[in-house]
């Protein structure tokens, strides 16, 4: 039931961006490490929801080590140059 109800979340349209980054980001301390993985890939699918993730992490609220060397990739190599500027220098 967490796997479908995240896995839904990070398929909601770009329209509901602070919404669904809010409650991915609530649930991560509580997700088992598959869930972790497709809530993140939900956080790095858009530019804001990439943004709320490393505000996220700047913030201390998310643990570096909790985001996946894919989903890091992702965010250093986002075709957003905001998101990309921000990853490269929280993940120095």
């Amino acid at each position: 039931m967490v796997m479908g109800a995240v896995s839904g979340l990070g398929d909601i349209s770009s329209d509901d961006d602070t919404q669904v980054s809010t409650l991915l980001l609530e649930a991560l301390p509580r997700l088992n490490e598959e869930n972790l993985g497709m809530a993140l890939g939900g956080l790095v699918r858009t530019p804001a929801r990439s943004i709320a993730l490393l505000d996220a992490i700047a913030a201390k609220k998310v643990p570096t080590l909790k985001v996946t060397d894919a989903h890091r990739k992702a965010l250093l190599e986002s075709t957003d140059p905001a998101v990309r500027t921000r990853a490269m220098d929280l993940f120095k």
